[in-house]
């Protein structure tokens, strides 16, 4: 079943959500019968995110900021799905693996191609984990056939350079 906490954020109730997430005893890395935590259901809704934003980082405990579904998504992929930018900024900020890959092997990059998400895009590949064969891989991948947004290549290029400048 769900928790309390999974009902709210779910349901949109912004003012029980802002109750449950004051008390210091309400567990923010529940996993539901489905297996979401309450910090995913969030991460896919846009409305509750921006009405929670100041308990986010609550919401990103240690234990569920990397916590994997049974479909192998993290909060990140929901965020990155979401089209998102700033609910991806503070995933990042509380230190999500943008390297974890779901149950395709797609990763947090793979997803911001997919659904042609610039703003995702340029905050994964500005990311202090970002290297040169993270970048590679994706250019590799048969997985990403989405390059219909011109700026996709361009900015997967520079960063490239970017790298590779860094390495000399």
């Amino acid at each position: 079943g769900n928790s309390a906490l999974h009902y709210t954020i779910h349901s949109n109730s912004l003012e029980l959500s802002e109750i449950l997430l004051s008390q210091p005893y309400i567990d923010v890395s529940c996993v539901n019968n489905e297996g979401f935590t309450p910090l995913m259901i969030s991460c896919s809704n846009i409305f509750i995110f921006s009405k929670l934003e100041t308990w986010f980082e609550k919401l990103c405990s240690p234990i569920s900021i990397n916590y994997k579904h049974e479909n192998g998504k993290t909060a990140l992929h929901y965020a990155i799905k979401s089209g998102n930018a700033d609910i991806v900024k503070i995933l990042l900020k509380c230190n999500a693996n943008i390297h974890i890959p779901d149950n395709k092997n797609e990763k947090a990059l793979h997803k911001a191609i997919k659904y042609c998400d610039i703003p995702c895009l340029k905050l994964l590949l500005s990311h202090k984990s970002m290297r040169l064969h993270h970048i590679q891989e994706i250019v590799n991948s048969s997985n990403i056939v989405n390059y219909r947004i011109k700026e996709i290549p361009k900015l997967i290029n520079m960063t490239i350079k970017r790298l590779q400048s860094q390495c000399k």
